[in-house]
């Protein structure tokens, strides 16, 4: 599974540098001058920040611009405003755009600087600027695992080591009691609003209690708590864990049902990809589906897998609530 996740993560690399060499082309008739002077790269967040990006899932990305003799949003210009606005929508409909075959991803930009509301594309020096004077807490926590995916190979590498400094410098300087308290509050609103079982038997693997976003919260709670950045090739959940684990943040108690409990998630959530599609819930109504799971975790039967899962659900929840306070 690892040499899959590897391997769907380069995939994905090269439709964007594919794509941003499209986006290229098609805006360069209108706007050469500008892109004459005109850096551009991709940062990956999530699942393609950490280099673990599975079978059908979404690319979260923050597209950042450098031009030569401008050091700030408020120092672009509307020609040259205008340029990184259509080379982005360019870039986006290249991965995204629907075509008789159908599309490459589905791409998600709204952890840009001002969400939804903001330019596709913003300037490397303003993104800076953001994350120091502006960024709540759970943005900081959502680019934790930030890391430069295409584009201009400098500036790529650049930012994502300017930004990462200012991540983890903020996080440093948040007392620890509200980092925990707002970790905490994000957590379980998104399981409050997406894990809801009342009208379903369903368990959602990643949104519910003791679920993969259990192991990612604490995971990012301690690598800002601690300054504890990614760095190097593996940012791996598993190895970012023996990191923390390695540099006194976790104790080898909290990191063993950690460590399991994301190993046996994300290998059912791994099959039930394969096997259902893009879903982040156990379908308790389908037998057929679940008998195939199961066997193909190595489990005898549909019940077995429900005792596992609720085995580490109920550690992993444990863990969590432990970290967290």
């Amino acid at each position: 599974m690892a040499e899959s996740k590897r391997l769907q993560t380069a995939l994905a690399e090269a439709s964007i540098a594919a794509a941003l060499k499209i986006s290229e082309r098609q805006t360069a008739h209108k706007f050469s001058r500008e892109l004459g002077r005109f850096r551009s790269a991709v940062l990956g967040l999530g699942k393609l920040g950490s280099g673990g990006l599975d079978l059908d899932s979404d690319l979260d990305l923050i597209l950042v611009f450098s031009a030569d003799g401008h050091e700030g949003e408020a120092d672009v210009g509307p020609d040259l405003r205008l340029a990184a606005a259509k080379f982005a929508e360019g870039f986006v409909n290249a991965l995204s755009g629907m075509t008789r075959e159908g599309s490459l991803y589905r791409v998600d930009l709204r952890l840009r600087p001002f969400g939804k509301d903001s330019p596709l594309a913003t300037s490397a020096t303003a993104f800076e600027e953001y994350l120091a004077n502006r960024a709540a807490i759970w943005e900081l926590l959502a680019l934790v695992k930030l890391r430069g995916v295409g584009g201009d190979p400098g500036l790529a590498l650049e930012a994502e080591r300017r930004l990462r400094t200012i991540i983890h410098r903020r996080g440093s300087e948040i007392e620890q009691a509200e980092l925990a308290a707002e970790t905490r509050r994000i957590r379980h609103r998104l399981e409050d609003e997406k894990a809801d079982r009342r009208s379903s038997r369903d368990i959602d693997i990643k949104y519910g209690e003791g679920g993969m976003l259990d192991i990612y919260f604490a995971l990012r709670f301690l690598q800002l708590r601690d300054n504890v950045p990614d760095e190097g090739r593996d940012r791996s959940t598993g190895h970012t864990l023996q990191q923390l684990m390695e540099q006194g943040s976790l104790s080898e108690e909290l990191f063993r049902p950690l460590m399991a409990g994301y190993d046996f998630l994300s290998r059912l959530d791994h099959e039930l990809r394969l096997t259902v599609g893009r879903t982040t819930r156990l379908p308790h109504a389908n037998k057929k589906a679940l008998e195939v799971i199961a066997r193909r975790l190595g489990l005898l039967s549909p019940s077995e897998l429900y005792e596992h899962l609720t085995a580490h659900r109920i550690a992993v929840r444990a863990a969590f609530d432990r970290i967290l306070g």
